[in-house]
């Protein structure tokens, strides 16, 4: 058994897709023409041609058989011209998906590039405050030791005990 093929239960399914081809004589739409009008034209001239053989049926007539080809050379060619639709529909629903997760690439990275911008920013802040010289103020208050109390020399400030 060929590697694209598989077995089950007696029947043999292909794994590729079915090929569906329509002899030249038999093909009863244009190529070339939007596949939308021409469904919609085959499926109208579809249904007048099983209209008409079943009003052949009812009326029994022996000589059904043309109207019958006729239903399934219409039949044909619309599930024809659906495999091509479905095989395009598929091929844009694939396209808009990656257009998708493009744009939310695109929104995460500019994202990202606004939250290192901000970053680096706040880098370049941070540097410059440790760079920059300090007023004399703050280098008292560092170089003094605060104390238990609260007070900055010592303890509270009152007069001075008697010996």
């Amino acid at each position: 058994m060929p590697e694209d093929h598989w077995s089950a239960f007696g029947v043999v399914y292909s794994l590729g897709p079915p090929e569906v081809s329509l002899e030249a004589d038999s093909c009863l739409y244009t190529p070339g023409a939007p596949p939308k009008a021409e469904l919609q034209r085959l499926f109208a001239a579809h249904v007048a041609a099983c209209m008409h053989f079943l009003n052949e049926l009812a009326a029994g007539s022996e000589d059904c058989s043309n109207s019958l080809r006729k239903v399934a050379r219409l039949h044909r060619n619309l599930l024809h011209l659906l495999l091509l639709l479905r095989h395009q529909q598929a091929q844009q629903q694939v396209l808009h998906r990656l257009q998708q997760q493009l744009k939310k690439r695109k929104q995460a990275a500019d994202s990202l590039k606004r939250a290192l911008a901000l970053s680096l920013k706040d880098m370049q802040h941070a540097l410059a405050l440790a760079a920059a010289p300090r007023n004399p103020n703050q280098q008292q208050q560092q170089q003094q030791p605060s104390s238990p109390s609260g007070g900055p020399q010592g303890g509270p400030q009152g007069p001075p005990s008697a010996p």
